[in-house]
């Protein structure tokens, strides 16, 4: 979707709602990237945490704008109670939440917001990137894992992926666009603690709508500068009080009554982020802490619990119940691969690609009794060529076994070129990640 071709809809009243504690050094170039969307029918309340710097001085020279509101308030709350003010203030059609120190694309509502309106969708979701001082460059946005869990992609009906709804989910507030059928709900609101208070908001947002659209496009720009004090690295050096937000989660889904595929979900998303800060010096505290503290509570101890699991995380929970806490993501990978071989190799199979993936896919199978029927690649020069001990031979016009494609990316294209002459034909990293039906 490009701009120039973009109609203008500007009926709907739009709510930025901007926390901001102590930002004068970025508040300046913020407020006049908000207040320049081509998008003008906006709303925008920043509500000022207990600011002992010049931020108050600095919005105020911008009030002549009648579309900017500024809540001042004496104590220093945090973003999580600054974002709830702002919301009991909002009288939108649309609300989104932005943070005092970051950029954003000048089309950024105005593409939300059309987006929306075209699908009939309650939340719009777009990308994001880091930037050091000002964005240089967009860098490709590589959703093919979104891809893979909705196959109606960019468009998510939340009733018929729900048991993907938190791997569908971004974390943060910044990049959703939420209409007021669903933030002006009750059990919309950013959680009381001092990080990731944003975590239970997105994940409710989530559950509560019925469409979600993504606008495959980076719109906004989170400032990283690294040796600096900003609001990105405040957070990173805070106590993570992830499980606290997951706790919540897990509550209002029992209490709710929610479906069973929203809690398959939930497993699911708590193993991949043990994984995702498994690099982290604090990984396994946070193990230990889920181990000891949320396990049984969240109903985890149970025997049943991996046949809801997808590959990688079937592994997880098992190294953690065996007591490991030093995990690690590219060895937890290769078992699944290995794994999900290993289940099918009896039928006889095959792999298509030789490139980076499938080298990582041979390697994992050298030291097991997996053996591949054939090896085909896409590339002619690699036809004939010896690999691995096997042949790479082009695809020829005969009934195939099973198909192992290693390379997502082209996945869907490979599938088209085999047609119907294959029983099976797997995207291989799809596979590991599947959540079981």
């Amino acid at each position: 979707m490009k701009y120039m071709e973009l109609t203008k809809k500007q009926n709907d009243l739009v709510t930025i709602v901007v926390p901001a504690h102590n930002a004068e050094d970025y508040l300046k170039e913020n407020i006049e990237a908000i207040l320049g969307q081509t998008y003008k029918n906006l709303e925008v309340i920043y509500v000022c945490d207990g600011c002992t710097d010049r931020t108050v001085e600095i919005l105020e020279i911008y009030q002549n704008d009648s579309r900017l509101k500024v809540i001042v308030q004496k104590e220093n709350q945090g973003a999580a109670i600054s974002r709830n003010i702002g919301m009991e203030m909002a009288t939108g059609d649309w609300i989104i939440f932005w943070d005092a120190d970051d950029l954003f694309a000048p089309e950024m509502i105005e593409v939300m917001v059309q987006a929306a309106q075209d699908t009939g969708a309650d939340v719009t979701g777009c990308y994001w990137e880091y930037f050091d001082e000002k964005p240089s460059k967009r860098h490709k946005v590589y959703n093919e894992w979104r891809k893979m869990y909705c196959s109606a992609y960019p468009i998510v009906d939340i009733h018929k992926n729900s048991k993907y709804i938190m791997q569908l989910t971004d974390k943060g507030p910044c990049t959703k666009l939420v209409h007021k059928t669903v933030y002006r709900k009750p059990e919309i609101y950013f959680q009381n603690i001092p990080s990731t208070n944003d975590v239970y908001y997105s994940m409710m947002v989530a559950m509560n709508a019925n469409k979600i659209v993504f606008v495959d496009k980076v719109l906004l720009f989170y400032r990283s500068n690294n040796g600096r004090t900003t609001l990105t690295t405040q957070r990173k050096r805070k106590k993570n009080y992830i499980w606290e937000a997951y706790d919540k989660i897990y509550e209002y889904i029992l209490l709710e009554e929610k479906n069973h595929e929203f809690l398959q979900s939930f497993y699911n998303d708590v193993l991949d982020i043990v994984l995702i800060c498994s690099s982290e010096d604090t990984s396994a505290v946070l193990i230990d802490e889920l181990v000891n503290n949320y396990f049984e509570k969240w109903g985890m101890n149970h025997k049943g619990i991996e046949e809801q699991l997808h590959l990688i995380n079937k592994i997880t929970y098992r190294k953690i119940r065996a007591g490991e806490r030093g995990l690690r993501p590219l060895e937890i990978h290769k078992l699944a691969r290995i794994e999900f071989l290993d289940n099918i190799s009896s039928f006889g199979c095959s792999v298509w690609g030789t490139g980076m993936m499938g080298e990582v896919l041979f390697e994992s199978v050298e030291e097991t009794d997996i053996k591949f029927v054939h090896v085909y690649d896409s590339a002619s020069d690699k036809w004939g060529m010896d690999y691995h001990g096997y042949c790479i031979e082009c695809f020829e016009d005969f009934q195939a076994d099973h198909i192992i494609v290693t390379t997502p990316a082209y996945y869907e294209e490979i599938r088209k070129q085999i047609g119907d002459r294959a029983e099976h034909v797997y995207n291989l990293e799809h596979e590991i990640k599947k959540i079981p039906e």
